[in-house]
């Protein structure tokens, strides 16, 4: 069996889209969940007389990115502000500047053992 196409695809294995959520009612409100989502798929098949075989990966992230708030015919749109990710850049750099001060304080303790054992 021929295949002319040679797996290739018509959509690219990163794509990005915004979606909205099911409306909720809270307290005369109506909101509206926005999400960002990035997925990443990609496969390869190969189709024989008696076999067909292939293989594929994806992934799926989904971030809150906003709310729709309406109320009286008015709409607002109010940004999820993420903190988590300052607070996690903090934390890495912490811990690697620790790693590097306990790195340079282990090699000052070598070399000061070396010149003790040469006297």
């Amino acid at each position: 069996m021929n295949c002319d196409d040679q797996g290739k695809t018509t959509q690219p294995p990163w794509q990005v889209t915004t979606v909205y959520g099911e409306p909720y009612e809270v307290g005369g409100f109506r909101l509206k969940p926005v999400a960002r989502v990035l997925t990443y798929a990609v496969g390869q098949g190969t189709l024989s007389l008696r076999s067909v075989s292939g293989w594929a990966a994806g992934l799926v992230r989904v971030k809150p990115v906003a709310v729709v708030v309406e109320r009286d015919g008015r709409k607002q749109r109010i940004a999820l502000v993420g903190t988590w990710a300052g607070a996690l850049v903090a934390m890495v750099a912490v811990g690697a500047a620790i790693t590097l001060l306990l790195w340079a304080m282990r090699l000052l303790a070598r070399r000061a053992r070396r010149l003790q054992q040469v006297e």
